[in-house]
């Protein structure tokens, strides 16, 4: 018995060294964005501050959200027991990026913004104080109280198609239905 012990614990005590000299990230995880992710329509009322998933809106401002599926390309080159990715967090580089300069957000309907008529499958991305933000893996549109009340939806289902490259060429779309109140 103490012979298994003693082995156990030999092979335990190189385990743990393995952890220890390979738990440090010396080169950061390489990431790259490979597919669409769903859109999320989130809701703002005075019950839920936050947010909460809608498929129907009144007047309230609600926001638009899209995380592109990623994959792990690859983290740490030098064999080891335990890969640096599942033990322990690194720093992320994203091999592709979305180019915001290409988002594109349409809608199936006219629009009236401001007096001005938006017709169906034109650009959205100029609507009067609409926030836009991209980041390295998603994206996220709000339309606030201020957007709300210069833009008027035709009360029925609105498909909302929004379409973005990124840096090594890949373009994505995404869909979603928001029914308007």
């Amino acid at each position: 018995m103490s012979k298994i012990s003693s082995l156990l614990l030999f092979y335990l005590f190189f385990f743990s060294v393995s952890i220890l000299l390979h738990c440090c990230c010396n080169e950061p995880t390489r990431i790259s964005i490979v597919g669409t992710g769903e859109m999320i329509f989130t809701g703002i009322t005075e019950s839920s501050p936050l947010g909460q998933v809608i498929d129907t809106v009144e007047q309230n401002s609600f926001s638009l959200n899209v995380n592109y599926e990623v994959e792990f390309v690859d983290n740490f080159k030098l064999p080891s027991v335990m890969n640096s990715a599942y033990g322990f967090s690194c720093e992320e580089a994203f091999q592709n990026r979305l180019e915001e300069s290409s988002l594109s957000l349409t809608c199936d309907k006219a629009i009236v913004d401001d007096s001005t008529s938006l017709a169906a499958g034109e650009e959205l991305r100029n609507l009067s104080d609409l926030v836009v933000s991209v980041d390295e893996s998603s994206v996220f549109i709000f339309f606030s109280q201020e957007t709300r009340a210069a833009t008027k939806f035709v009360t029925e289902t609105h498909t909302f198609t929004l379409s973005i490259d990124t840096s090594d060429g890949l373009t994505f779309e995404s869909e979603g239905m928001l029914v308007f109140k």
